[in-house]
Parts: C-alpha cells; sequence; structure tokens
C-alpha cells in the first residue's frame, strides 16, 4: 500500500470508495433508497472539482492503483475554531479493505500533516450513530467530546452529528 497526495485522475478510485463506503457505512442509519441511489459518477465529478482546488489536502492509500481509502484535511471549518484548530474534513477506506490498516495509515499521515502546519488540536465530526466510526477514531487517539452535538438532512432524514477532538503530540 502507498499514501500519497492525491492527485487529478485519481476522483474515480475515490468517488467508487466514498460510494462503497457509504453504502456500507451508512446502511440502517440512513435510508436504503438514498444509500442505493448514490452515484460514482456523479461523485466523481464533485472530487474532480475538490481536486483543482489548490487548498485542498487529500491523501489517497494505493494499491495496484487501485484507490483504497482517503482521506481530506485542514483548518478547522468551524466558525469559532481556534486559529490552531484543524479538521479531518471526509475519511472514507472502501469496505473491502476495512480493518487491513488502511485508515490508520491513512490517518497518520493526516495528522502528521496537520501537525507540522502547526495545527495544535484536530477535530473530526461523525454521525452519532455510527459507532464503528467513533470506535475507529478513538483507536486513532480522539475523544469524544460531550456537548458536541449538530443536526443535518441526509437522504431526506434528520441525523445527528458528534465531534472528537485530537490534541498533538
Amino acid at each position: 500500500m502507498n499514501i500519497r497526495p492525491a492527485t487529478a485522475g485519481d476522483e474515480e478510485g475515490i468517488a467508487v470508495a466514498h460510494v462503497r463506503a457509504w453504502q456500507a457505512a451508512y446502511r440502517g442509519i440512513v435510508s436504503d433508497v438514498f444509500l442505493d441511489g448514490l452515484n460514482a459518477a456523479e461523485r466523481a465529478t464533485r472530487w474532480a472539482e475538490v481536486l483543482r482546488d489548490p487548498n485542498c489536502k487529500l491523501l489517497v492509500a494505493m494499491k495496484d492503483d487501485r484507490v483504497l481509502g482517503f482521506v481530506s484535511f485542514g483548518k478547522s471549518r468551524e466558525e469559532q475554531a481556534a486559529p490552531r484548530d484543524g479538521e479531518v474534513w471526509t475519511m472514507y477506506v472502501d469496505p473491502t479493505s476495512w480493518r487491513q490498516g488502511v485508515g490508520q495509515a491513512l490517518m497518520r499521515e493526516a495528522l502528521s500533516a496537520l501537525e507540522r502546519g502547526g495545527y495544535a488540536a484536530v477535530w473530526v465530526w461523525v454521525l452519532q450513530a455510527n459507532s464503528q466510526a467513533i470506535a475507529f477514531y478513538e483507536s486513532c487517539g480522539f475523544a469524544l467530546q460531550p456537548g458536541t452535538y449538530r443536526c443535518f438532512k441526509l437522504g431526506g432524514q434528520d441525523v445527528a452529528e458528534v465531534s472528537l477532538l485530537h490534541h498533538a503530540a
């Protein structure tokens, strides 16, 4: 496995991993109709736009020219964030690569890059009902932050998110 910055041409692989991860991780949390309707080609168009953004920090885990997973990160997007607060914006691993160290390797690289960038704290928001993701982030040194909670619509239904925090070493 090789972890490297994402480049133009990676968008299709990123989109496939993204859709498969959502369909596996969010099954039972959001509607099956929504999940079954996700389209990798549409996601690839969006990821191509993201890759053209010069501020984008997006890493991919590759094996044999196949995207196993990805992580995007940077300055926290929260209005009340401190200047040295970073954020993991998205992180998904294709379910065929779950529990094989891909997520851990991606997270190590992202946290290292954020620390080198001067971020002292790193936040991540996770669907509250996604206990598997919460456990993963906790295994990476994140701690659930009591009292952080927000709701939004996903697939036409209300879902809640909670945040976890990681402090730089």
